[in-house]
């Protein structure tokens, strides 16, 4: 069967200029085919956390719907902090924010599905307002809720009367991601993280794939020079509280964020080190392999 060569991948767009790779230049037809038919752009894999990438992946959904974006689902700050506190379930803020950016931005209501799904709960309201503003979500009286496509309509108040209904009384809304409580009501129906991805996914119109890599409630565990351990990612990053002292020596997969949780994982170099992937090393114990985690040690 002959292939249709209009969804045949684009051929590479660097050539060299005969300088060296300091010089090479991005050939400007291969830009213009992309933005001609952004579905057969080039395939490219990226392995982040976080909102480093949003702006280059909002410009991506130009040139290319081929895009593969791996995402860490171990924030432990913010919004998705409470929700694995309440839920015990994977941080799913890092995923919200790249699907956001990688929605197709020509979709019928592209504005109002950000506008919903980009929404934070009032940081300084009290409890009774802010669960009033999400009763308001899951009914569809909100505005915001109002003003996207009947589809869209139905999900986000099907998961979000899901989520609002699991609460525990107690928890704590301020500042709260609606797109983080439609995920969550998501995740809660079957505790598939990748099935609540390609839900959003398919409202959204998602111009690429957003994956997790790994479907587990797990936190990371950095070990310092001096020996110290310092465990969750907002401490890690320094998003709350100062700085590390030292450098990272080892970074590990554990169970919990209080100090007599489990490690869960094995051993993979970090620092300067050879890539293995999610090989084994030799040597790694059976029973450590069946936990899926994954420790990252200093060679240097």
């Amino acid at each position: 069967m002959a292939s249709d060569s209009r969804l045949e991948p684009h051929p590479s767009p660097v050539r060299r200029t005969g300088i060296g790779a300091a010089a090479t230049l991005v050939d400007a037809d291969w830009v213009g085919r992309c933005r001609a038919r952004p579905e057969a752009g080039p395939a490219i894999l990226f392995l982040t956390g976080g909102s480093a990438l949003r702006a280059t992946s909002r410009a991506l959904t130009r040139l290319t719907h081929r895009s593969v974006h791996l995402v860490t689902p171990f924030d432990s700050g913010g919004s998705s902090a409470s929700l694995r506190r309440a839920f015990g379930m994977p941080a799913i803020g890092d995923l919200r924010n790249r699907l956001l950016a990688l929605a197709d931005p020509d979709a019928p209501a592209a504005d109002a599905l950000q506008a919903l799904f980009g929404h934070r709960l009032p940081r300084d309201a009290a409890p009774a307002a802010l669960r009033g503003e999400l009763r308001s979500l899951a009914s569809g009286r909100h505005p915001l809720v109002a003003a996207v496509p009947d589809a869209a309509r139905s999900y986000a108040r099907l998961e979000l009367e899901r989520v609002a209904a699991a609460l525990p009384a107690d928890f704590d809304l301020r500042g709260a991601s609606v797109g983080n409580l439609v995920l969550t009501g998501s995740y809660l129906s079957d505790r598939r993280l990748d099935a609540a991805i390609d839900r959003f996914r398919d409202v959204l119109g998602v111009l690429g794939r957003v994956l997790p890599t790994l479907d587990a409630d797990l936190h990371l565990e950095a070990r310092l020079r001096d020996g110290t351990r310092v465990r969750g990612q907002h401490r890690i990053t320094g998003k709350d509280g100062p700085p590390l002292a030292t450098r990272i020596e080892e970074l590990r997969l554990v169970t919990g964020l209080e100090d007599d949780a489990a490690p869960a994982g094995h051993t993979a170099p970090f620092g300067r080190y050879e890539a293995r992937g999610w090989r084994f090393p030799r040597g790694t114990a059976p029973g450590r392999r069946r936990s899926g985690g994954m420790t990252m040690r200093s060679s240097s």
